[in-house]
């Protein structure tokens, strides 16, 4: 188990779906090669983190409450701190940087919270109802109370227009431009602030969907409008639909964001490239993301299993399980064989995404998730949260209710005058207060077992969603290595078959080769992956195949797929069914273009002994008792340093607990590594 408390990205994906008789564009991001310093950003519900790795490998790591009312505040409130700690003014600190790698929770927390653009959605004749009808089926199926998300656009703001064009993309019903026009009035009156536009089998046809999009954009000026040939043009109008509602929901919100964050950059020196992690893992360009927000939904956590994968590697894993616990929310991926699982058939909020998107399970166990107690009188924790405001019961603002991170400061873990990189000192007769009334009254405890019940309830939901991406899969999480991330985790670290396809796969290469030569990548950087879709005729769902593709697609080529396709099927469902009739939905190529990565300086070994580091010892409650424990500024370790716990490691951007039976070693730069004590160091 390793834990590091930042992410950042440096690979640029290119990620693209395209059905088997259509064409389509995708833009690509920029990538500066000429790197000095570099910043990676990640803006969570509590507090905004940065990592800060300069030319020669040396990295920092600063903390900043987030402020929710402009997300940007408190970026430039880090920047400006990281800024003192080079003794530059934000100017100068701004002025070294080559690129700002930006994860962020905008767009998903717009669609959490229901709290993104009002949305009209314009679709075809006789199929006004198709969105909201979603698959007519019900997604629990066992669970009699369950209902579906609240539609994100009504009823009365779909507009349909009379046009068709049929299965192969013939125009049967010419497009009937005054209904366009009606359904602009009627937006206009209801002050839409985006327009989603989304016609049957348009992608194999855009023209009527583009000529909305002119019309629409010269009745509405100033109004978001998007069509779904621009975003995910692939079959399944359903979801299709979704994923092109969901980005005009967010689009305004986001694109508003950036442009913020752009000139306030700007305009304090930054002159270098600002990416947006996008949901796949990979990076765009703030252009490419205000037009295509539905990529960002995952954003905040995308980038987190590729660099858990480049830490777990220097200790030679390939296999990887990397959750982050933030203030808010737990977040658990998987890497197998050093790849990253993705899946095309996603949801965020209840609603259907089709974009190739980074497995990730999320669920509510942050350090600023509430703790309550339910009518059974059962200790619940999670999903709800304090957020950065008020925060909290310990923080002093106001907050009444109790959350793990209460539980955690009263369990001795968090020191109250260090938290957050010093923001704030923490109070904890508040936190007391607030775990006596709320918890350990309720069900006659004393707060010493409610907040160490607390602890375990939370362990067992993050053990839960560890054991949802790993054992529900048929995967030994004892092979894995566990990367950990967020300012509350190490507190809890321990516990397709036609001709067509051919010339599509080569317009796609080309496409994507050309772009990333125009990013300045080199030729010998690229990697290209080909896929497929494939399911028997009649099936609901497809499985994606890998392609064998040099420029042509053969015959052998083709019969190689299917039986790729039937052993994978077999893998995952148990069953294949040889000679049956096969189809190709969708082709996908995967473009990677490298990035020069920065080298991470190695420090000299200053051996086993800590005592250098210690600083003090304070009561921690450990299997129920209250104990000694030593405190270790982890700023103070070095290279090699060996402790054995009990202990608590202390820096000024979180705190690593240490359960007795384990040891930690500092690698080579400066990472803890965490193992049973009994294993040879």
């Amino acid at each position: 188990m390793i834990t590091h408390a930042g992410f950042a990205t440096d690979a640029l994906t290119f990620s693209r779906a395209y059905p088997a008789q259509c064409n389509g564009v995708f833009p690509m991001t920029h990538v500066s090669n000429n790197a000095s310093r570099r910043i990676g950003i990640d803006i969570g519900g509590t507090f905004t983190d940065l990592f800060v790795i300069e030319g020669n490998g040396e990295s920092r790591i600063y903390k900043s409450p987030t402020t929710p009312h402009d997300p940007s505040v408190g970026l430039l409130n880090g920047l400006a701190k990281a800024a003192d700690s080079f003794d530059e003014s934000l100017e100068e600190f701004l002025g070294g940087v080559s690129t700002i790698v930006h994860g962020t929770t905008i767009a998903t927390n717009a669609v959490l919270t229901r709290q993104g653009a009002k949305t009209g959605f314009v679709t075809t004749h006789g199929f006004r109802d198709l969105l909201n009808m979603r698959r007519g089926i019900r997604e629990r199926q066992n669970d009699s109370k369950y209902a579906p998300p609240v539609p994100l656009v009504p009823r009365d703001l779909v507009a349909t227009v009379r046009e068709r064009v049929d299965v192969s993309g013939n125009e049967v019903v010419e497009l009937h431009e005054e209904d366009v026009r009606a359904a602009a009035r009627h937006f206009r009156e209801q002050r839409v602030e985006a327009v989603a536009v989304s016609y049957l089998w348009s992608f194999l046809n855009s023209a009527h969907e583009r000529r909305t999009a002119e019309i629409l954009r010269a009745e509405l000026p100033g109004v978001f409008v998007t069509v779904s040939s621009d975003v995910v043009p692939q079959i399944r109008a359903y979801e299709r639909h979704s994923t092109t509602v969901l980005n005009a929901f967010v689009g305004p919100k986001l694109r508003n964001y950036l442009a913020s964050i752009e000139r306030k950059l700007t305009d304090r020196g930054f002159g270098g490239t600002l990416l947006i992690v996008q949901s796949n893992g990979g990076v765009m360009s703030p252009e490419v993301a205000s037009d295509s927000a539905v990529n960002a939904l995952m954003s905040g956590p995308a980038a987190a299993p590729g660099a858990a994968l480049q830490y777990a590697r220097r200790h030679g894993s390939e296999d990887v399980i990397a959750v982050d616990m933030g203030g808010t929310s737990f977040d658990v991926a998987l890497v197998r064989g050093g790849e990253s699982l993705l899946t095309s058939d996603s949801e965020i909020g209840g609603y259907r995404v089709a974009l190739p998107m980074l497995d990730i399970h999320t669920v509510g166990a942050g350090g600023g998730s509430l703790v309550w107690v339910d009518s059974g009188g059962i200790l619940r924790v999670g999903p709800q949260s304090a957020t950065a405001n008020p925060g909290p019961a310990c923080y002093g603002r106001g907050g009444e209710n109790p959350t793990t991170t209460d539980a955690d400061l009263l369990m001795g873990y968090l020191n109250p005058d260090m938290f957050g990189d010093g923001a704030f000192t923490l109070d904890v007769d508040a936190a007391r207060t607030a775990v006596e009334e709320k918890v350990a009254k309720p069900l006659g405890l004393s707060v010493t077992e409610a907040v160490e019940g607390i602890y375990r309830v939370v362990n067992a939901t993050m053990a839960e969603a560890v054991s949802a991406v790993s054992v529900k899969r048929g995967v030994d999480p004892r092979e894995f290595t566990m990367v950990v991330a967020g300012g509350a985790g190490p507190i809890h670290a321990v516990p397709i078959a036609q001709d067509r396809v051919g010339e599509l796969y080569r317009e796609m290469r080309n496409e994507a080769v050309e772009t990333l030569r125009s990013e300045n990548v080199a030729d010998g950087d690229i990697d290209l992956a080909f896929s497929a879709d494939v399911r028997y005729i009649g099936q609901f769902t497809e499985i994606e195949v890998p392609v064998a593709f040099d420029g042509d697609l053969t015959r052998e080529s083709l019969k190689q797929l299917v039986i790729d396709f039937e052993q994978k099927h077999e893998a995952l469902n148990g069953y294949a069914m040889p000679g049956q009739d096969t189809e190709l939905i969708n082709v996908r190529l995967t473009a990677l273009g490298r990035t020069a990565k920065p080298a991470l300086a190695d420090h000299a070994s200053a051996g086993t002994d800590p005592s250098a580091a210690l600083k003090g010892v304070r009561e921690a409650v450990f299997s129920g008792s209250a104990v000694r424990t030593d405190v270790y500024d982890g700023l103070a370790l070095r290279r090699d340093n060996r402790i054995l716990g009990p202990a608590i490691i202390e820096q000024p951007t979180t705190t690593v607990v240490l359960l007795e039976g384990y040891a930690m070693t500092v690698d080579s730069q400066g990472n803890y590594v965490i193992e049973p004590a009994n294993r040879p160091a």
